[in-house]
């Protein structure tokens, strides 16, 4: 390889977090537990703000937002630096690198930018509290929280190129335990003082900016509470927002020290120190501060675990038995919910009864319905109680299966374009699994199944989104298969690690571009009633027959829409295998045909499941439609697949299960 060419380093190698050995399995336990109750905890914020009616006001919907940025946010760090100590070769591929930095700084700045949203609403509260309900309306909030997601997501774009524009030539060791600004600026082989000035900016901008606007709403805040007389008065209003400046203090303070920090004070010791601290330690601190801190948080989960206990089907009678000496953890089993950590955008309903036109509202206001009520599976309440046990092991099933497959496919020996497809394909069926099947696991026990317009809205468009970049990535996945059996001796100029990167971008902006068109479609239609949905989950064909107008034209643009997203990549896909077969039937040897066609016997089995399943819901003809068989199939694409590709890419595929036997055989070391 020339010098000229920056992709010289394949790979980063990070250094130790600690250089004694001996403490290595120590600090795997510490950060594993710490890790887990970061997840257990903001899990737990989640389900008490989506289930307490209490807590349906815009606070808890930003606080329900921090709380999956958190899970996020830890989540792209924490499983990647307890593999490294288990590892002997603690390294990270050049694109799992960029990968790693583009979602924590996405994470980080829409952080920042979130915590100044929740600033405003507190100042909105305590300074204009009888406008508060018109200026914090739902629609408002989603459009601070989209607008944050967006901010951070342009931001993190930029600065991920920026950085990995740059030419690296070696050396490839990053004193640090993540791919972060600042170590990796140090690898590289040319002047890199342009981009410390860049990054300087853009942390000014967007670490400060929103900093600036909490001193400011906090400034207004205070001012108000000082006009208020009595001492009481002062500190109930004040209590209302310091559990926001508490955390505010604990993410900026660490941010501001590891960025914005003069280089004479710089050390690699107390940069990794200081950055455990906003990655992990504050992330697990801030369920415990809004708990403590929150007389509403803690009145509800006081009664969410004192809830009225259900009465279970006769299967699971002897759990119920098994548990009688620990109330509490037979309360918090018969109420969990294990996916709402990762289903940040729920809206609740303003009203749990039936939605009625109220005076001033007219016939023609294509937003006369404000909530949709989900018909669920099954309409048998014997059956509730065991459909919600049965989801639940397999949501958690699918939850542990993609995370096993995610944390297998880092291991140094599977640094391939297939396996880094496989990650993310994983995360696809992860988010996929989250946006569905914990509502449903929600409406499993409750009488109330209604879902918020913005919420229904919500939900629609992530699924088309996940549905849509699956079809794409998949497509990607049949090409890498073509280029490594077709050509070989070109396989690693091919499928660079830029040009995996590309791929997966444009699969993401062609599924937003398809979601965005899609929903807006479907929710430019009028809404006048009835608003139940003999669905367990937002889709398109059933909330075009709630609409009342006709609705043929945008059924047939739908049809247009589902023939390009579902088509087009499957006519790639068949393209890819044609030449495959093709390439496959001129080896001589029946055994070399069998090890090379086994390489992607994995994928042809995904797909087959995947497009069999929606090709079967969306464009089969109307006299064949029935709801039930419509339920079972999206079923099959939104919970079962996800389920079942964890195992079809682990059983089938040699190299996965034998670095998973590897990491199995040092986790006995410990």
């Amino acid at each position: 390889m020339t010098s000229w060419n920056h992709t010289v380093v394949t790979y980063f190698q990070f250094l130790p977090f600690s250089t004694i050995p001996e403490i290595q399995g120590s600090l795997f336990c510490l950060v594993l537990f710490m890790y887990l109750s970061t997840l257990v905890g903001n899990m737990l914020i989640i389900v008490i703000t989506m289930v307490d009616a209490a807590l349906h006001s815009p606070m808890y919907f930003f606080l329900k937002n921090l709380s999956f940025l958190e899970i996020g946010y830890t989540t792209s760090t924490i499983p990647k630096m307890l593999v490294n100590f288990l590892a002997k070769r603690k390294g990270i591929s050049f694109l799992g690198c960029a990968t790693q930095m583009y979602a924590f700084s996405l994470l980080g700045i829409t952080e920042c930018c979130l915590l100044a949203a929740m600033a405003y609403d507190r100042y909105v509260a305590i300074c204009h509290p009888l406008h508060y309900m018109t200026m914090m309306s739902w629609n408002k909030c989603f459009l601070l929280s989209v607008l944050s997601w967006l901010i951070g997501v342009l931001v993190a774009l930029g600065q991920t190129t920026s950085i990995f524009t740059l030419p690296y030539c070696g050396p490839n060791r990053i004193n640090h335990f993540f791919c972060d600004l600042l170590p990796l600026l140090k690898l590289a082989c040319v002047d890199t003082y342009k981009n410390e000035i860049t990054t300087y900016i853009i942390a000014v901008l967007f670490i400060m900016v929103p900093f600036l606007l909490i001193v400011v709403s906090y400034v207004q805040i205070l001012h108000t509470i000082f006009k208020i007389p009595s001492a009481e008065g002062k500190r109930k209003t004040f209590s209302t927002c310091s559990s926001h400046l508490v955390v505010v203090t604990l993410f900026y303070g660490s941010g501001i020290a590891t960025y914005l920090r003069p280089k004479a004070f710089y050390s690699s010791s107390s940069n990794k120190l200081l950055s455990l601290s906003y990655t992990l330690m504050s992330p697990m601190m801030n369920p415990l501060i809004y708990s403590l801190r929150n007389k509403e948080v803690k009145q509800a989960l006081k009664r969410l675990i004192t809830k009225p206990g259900l009465e279970l089907h006769p299967l699971i009678q002897w759990l119920s038995r098994a548990s009688q000496e620990t109330p509490h953890f037979r309360n918090w089993l018969k109420n969990c919910d294990l996916g709402a950590m990762i289903r940040p955008l729920t809206v609740c309903p303003f009203d749990s009864s039936q939605m009625k036109p109220t005076e001033g509202t007219e016939r023609g206001n294509h937003s006369l319905l404000t909530k949709f009520v989900l018909s669920g599976l099954s309409n048998h309440p014997e059956l509730q109680h065991l459909l919600f046990f049965t989801f639940c092991l397999i949501y958690t099933i699918t939850i542990i299966g993609n995370l096993l497959i995610f944390m297998v496919t880092v291991h140094p020996t599977l640094r391939m374009p297939m396996y880094f497809f496989l990650r993310v394909l994983s995360f696809l069926d992860i988010s996929t699994a989250s946006i569905i099947v914990p509502r449903m696991l929600i409406n499993f026990l409750s009488e109330d199944r209604s879902i918020s317009y913005i919420g229904c809205a919500t939900q629609l468009y992530c699924v088309i989104f996940l549905a849509a970049t699956e079809c794409y990535i998949l497509a990607a996945m049949a090409y890498d298969r073509y280029v490594a059996i077709c050509h070989p001796l070109r396989y690693a100029i091919i499928m660079n690690s830029r040009v995996c990167l590309s791929l997966v971008l444009l699969s993401c902006c062609s599924g937003n571009v398809v979601s965005v068109v899609q929903t807006a479609w479907v929710f430019t239609l009028p809404f006048c009633g009835p608003q139940k949905i003999n669905y367990f989950f937002c889709d398109i064909p059933p909330l075009i027959m709630l609409s009342c107008t006709d609705t043929s034209l945008y059924e047939k643009q739908i049809i247009m829409a589902t023939v390009l997203v579902i088509f087009t990549p499957f006519c790639l896909i068949l393209v890819s295998y044609a030449c495959i077969i093709s390439s496959i039937l001129k080896i001589s040897s029946l055994e070399g045909r069998h090890k090379i066609f086994s390489t992607c016997s994995s994928h042809l089995t995904v797909v087959t499941l995947y497009y069999a399943s929606g090709t079967l819901i969306y464009l089969r003809p109307k006299s064949s439609n029935s709801q039930d068989t419509k339920k079972f199939l999206a079923l099959i694409y939104t919970t079962i697949i996800p389920t079942l590709n964890p195992l079809i890419y682990s059983l089938r595929n040699k190299d996965v299960k034998g670095v998973l036997i590897k990491m199995i055989h040092e986790l006995r070391k410990i």
